[in-house]
């Protein structure tokens, strides 16, 4: 059985196994975390939007984020990207969605949860750098994304 970490600032909270290492960035806002086998990391930032931008709707805050991120895929070269989940959640003045994606050819799997509660967004993306089995990587990952939450 995993043991786990928690982990948190002013703004998210989450857990990761306690083997996960903070990893420097170049980014003082932007924090990463590595599997011990450096196999899988997972990026966390707090982002401050100005709520008027999005009619102060959650959801269209999400929507923006959610093309956001599919541009930044599409942009990345050799890689052929597959949606293999969306799901959204609300509730308490906070909508969270999450964006499974699948790089088959590349064994690459990147999945995007961001939480938001205006002016404030979470946005925490999984990486599994050598993803031979989704399914297996989408389980053995889950409880990590289901415990990230915005404090607000």
């Amino acid at each position: 059985m995993t043991s786990y970490n928690t982990l948190s600032t002013d703004t998210w909270s989450l857990q990761l196994p306690e083997d996960w290492e903070q990893k420097e960035t170049a980014d003082l806002s932007l924090y990463y975390f590595e599997s011990a086998d450096g196999t899988q990391g997972l990026y966390i930032s707090t982002w401050r939007f100005a709520p008027e931008k999005f009619g102060h709707s959650n959801s269209k805050l999400l929507e923006y984020i959610q093309t956001v991120e599919k541009k930044s895929l599409d942009g990345m070269e050799d890689c052929t990207w597959e949606l293999m989940s969306m799901e959204r959640s609300s509730g308490s003045g906070i909508e969270a969605v999450v964006m499974d994606y699948y790089a088959r050819e590349r064994s690459y799997r990147i999945a995007c949860k961001v939480v938001a509660s205006l002016p404030w967004a979470v946005r925490s993306t999984l990486h599994d750098y050598d993803c031979q089995d989704w399914a297996r990587s989408h389980v053995a990952l889950q409880e990590i994304f289901d415990s990230i939450m915005i404090r607000t």
